[in-house]
Order: C-alpha cells, then sequence, then structure tokens
C-alpha cells in the first residue's frame, strides 16, 4: 500500500503542475523537452513510466493500471492533457489521484 500511497502522491504532484502550468516535479525525472511532440496518449504513456516504473511487483503492476485509467479518464474530458488549468478548479487533480489507492 506505501508504494501505492506514494504514487497517488507524486500523480497528484504532476497534475497539480500541469494544472498551474508549472513545471513537473523533479522527482518524476522527466525532460520537458523528451515530451514535446507526443500525442496525448504517449504524453500520458510518458507520466506513467515517470510516475511509477515497471519493478515486476503485483503492486507496481497495479498501480501503473490505477494510473494510466485515471490519466484515460482526464483525456476523456480534455483531449489536450498538458493544458489542465481548468481541472484545478473541479478537484478533478485530487479525483484522479484518490483512483489511484
Amino acid at each position: 500500500m506505501a508504494g501505492s500511497a506514494r504514487t497517488a502522491s507524486v500523480l497528484h504532484s504532476a497534475l497539480t503542475a500541469l494544472a498551474n502550468g508549472e513545471p513537473f516535479p523533479t522527482e518524476l525525472g522527466i525532460d520537458p523537452q523528451a515530451l514535446v511532440g507526443l500525442s496525448p496518449s504517449e504524453f500520458a504513456d510518458a507520466l506513467v513510466d515517470a510516475i511509477r516504473p515497471i519493478d515486476g511487483t503485483q503492486d507496481a503492476e497495479a498501480t501503473r493500471d490505477s494510473v494510466a485509467r485515471a490519466l484515460s479518464d482526464i483525456l476523456d474530458q480534455n483531449a489536450d492533457i498538458t493544458n489542465l488549468r481548468a481541472f484545478s478548479d473541479w478537484g478533478l487533480v485530487g479525483q484522479a489521484a484518490s483512483s489511484t489507492l
């Protein structure tokens, strides 16, 4: 469960940064230039990989799936995942993060 809670926290930080137009948290280790030109689904996949890298455990795989589903839900509501400013007002950032627990 500790891995899932940490992942939810990192997801929340990443989505909050996107919603506020801020850089990603340094713990993600994402080079913003590496994301330029990616499709929304490729961008979401890169976030999943950064937020919860593959480590072969069932917890990691289940958590990666939860993060991917949360990001998919966001993409269903807003195809431009790089611009989530409206989401900060709707509380969807917190909902997406809590869905990973």
